[in-house]
């Protein structure tokens, strides 16, 4: 799994580089694409990374004109991220680097193996859930093997 990781951190990290974006900054707006006008907490919680880093990965999309951030007219102690235009037109890029990846990946795999890798991913990620939660760890996310 760790090579996997490192895996698609590279791949994304090189893909992208041309566009400007790091893969964390892939991440968030992949993200906000499906779930765009959310808390900046939301974001970080999600993509399971720690807030500070949440933060500076704002600041950097907001200075790429990508997102903005307001206070959160009900909750004056939270942010909303919004995609701005530029952000939403990046939804092309995303999409084909996430299906070149995933054909990639996945090459040689029937479509029961598929569904099979799936639903073996998910287990895995509700055992490390409950491990998480038995042994009193932040384990947050959207959940599933996306």
């Amino acid at each position: 799994m760790g090579w996997i990781h490192w895996f698609v951190h590279r791949y994304l990290a090189r893909r992208l580089e041309a566009d400007g974006l790091s893969s964390r900054q892939f991440r968030f707006l992949h993200y906000l694409l499906r779930h765009d006008g959310v808390h900046q907490e939301q974001i970080a919680s999600a993509l399971m990374i720690d807030p500070a880093i949440g933060t500076r990965t704002v600041r950097d999309l907001i200075e790429a004109g990508y997102v903005t951030r307001e206070r959160d007219p009900v909750d004056r102690r939270a942010n909303v991220i919004t995609l701005t235009e530029k952000g939403r037109a990046m939804a092309p890029l995303i999409d084909e680097a996430i299906r070149d990846l995933n054909d990639a990946l996945l090459a040689g795999l029937s479509d029961e193996e598929h569904g099979t890798l799936l639903l073996l991913l998910d287990r895995i990620v509700e055992n490390s859930r409950r491990i998480a939660d038995a042994a009193g760890l932040r384990c947050e996310g959207t959940g599933g093997a996306e």
